[in-house]
């Protein structure tokens, strides 16, 4: 009898061992941890046990800050400053390029570009914000998906240690650490910058295609407030925007470049024409070099005149001077 219940008690043991490890065969089965790349999209899936996926989430885990190749195809370079903060650079092929401003009195009116990058959109305050810890107050929406305003040429590119610029290139080593040899063989020597006018005007319009799309404001042919407001953060009648909006809040142009025309100003690093594209300085039409000047591009949210939004109008203001329609646009 003895015999017998022990015999029992034996099997009933073995059978909740078996229970068990049944459940855990079962759940490693059903047990799914899904990988996410860049823009979310999904990388793979895996069914793994509990052991697997501690093991595997301490491989997953990012070195900060670093660089990736985009998941469109087009060489485009996606920088990581954190799990939260990141930009892309969209790639430039180069090509030959005539100004569409016939009133300007410049013997050289057609260049020849080399490919280079520029940001998909301008700068937003959380960019801002990673490189120098805080936003100036002053702005007319706040938010980090908003553009980073109310800043001077010399607060981005100016001469100071903590420019934003001289802060965000002192990262690029590290970001070269931490990224593939095919990134790294990408960016080269190149640094962080803010585009010329040439570069500006040429992606404005639409790159290699330029001739071709014939653009009035970047991304759209034709004129007036109703067109212009496709592609244009702006107060013309009867838009009348009361401040900046979301960074890609419009239509992109064809090289998926948003807000060249309109949302804020951008800030350039120099006259972008003739002998001058890396000269600190601002020539106006009539040909007078301005020394304490730097040129800006694309219109803002404030402006009330068609003409400001065009991809060939150019402006300027003081290097030391700020205002919250001003902000800028990375390059490389």
């Amino acid at each position: 009898m003895k015999k017998t219940l022990l015999i029992k008690a034996i099997a009933a043991v073995l059978v909740l061992i078996g229970c068990v490890v049944a459940q855990r065969v079962n759940a490693k089965m059903i047990r799914e941890v899904t990988v996410h790349g860049a823009n979310g999209q999904v990388l793979n899936t895996y069914n793994v046990s509990d052991v697997d996926y501690f093991e595997f989430g301490e491989r997953e885990v990012d070195d900060y800050p670093y660089a990736e190749f985009a998941s469109d195809n087009k060489n485009n370079i996606v920088f990581h400053l954190s799990k939260n903060v990141s930009f892309k650079m969209i790639k430039v092929q180069g090509g030959s390029y005539a100004l569409q401003d016939a009133g300007i009195d410049w013997a050289d009116k057609t260049k020849v570009l080399s490919d280079y990058y520029i940001a998909e959109f301008e700068c937003t305050q959380g960019l801002w914000k990673a490189v120098k810890g805080s936003v100036p107050s002053g702005q007319s929406a706040t938010g980090d998906n908003y553009p980073m305003a109310k800043v001077s040429w010399n607060d981005v590119a100016g001469s100071g240690s903590t420019t934003f610029l001289k802060l965000l290139n002192a990262k690029m080593s590290q970001i070269k650490a931490n990224s593939s040899a095919d990134v790294v063989a990408a960016l080269g020597n190149m640094e962080f910058r803010l585009p010329n006018e040439w570069e500006w005007e040429y992606a404005a319009a639409g790159g290699p295609a330029w001739n071709n799309l014939k653009y009035t404001y970047s991304g759209t042919t034709g004129t007036g407030g109703t067109i212009l407001n496709t592609v244009a953060v702006n107060s013309v009648s009867p838009n009348k925007a009361t401040s900046v909006a979301l960074v890609g809040s419009k239509l992109p142009n064809n090289l998926g470049l948003y807000d060249m025309s309109g949302n804020v100003w951008e800030w350039c690093s120099g006259l972008g024409y003739s002998d001058h594209e890396t000269t600190p300085g601002y020539m106006n039409n009539s040909g007078t070099w301005v020394n304490s000047h730097r040129p800006v591009r694309g219109g803002s949210w404030d402006d009330d005149s068609l003409s400001g939004f065009l991809v060939r109008n150019r402006f300027y203001y003081e290097t030391a001077s700020s205002y919250e329609a001003r902000g800028f646009r990375l390059a490389l």
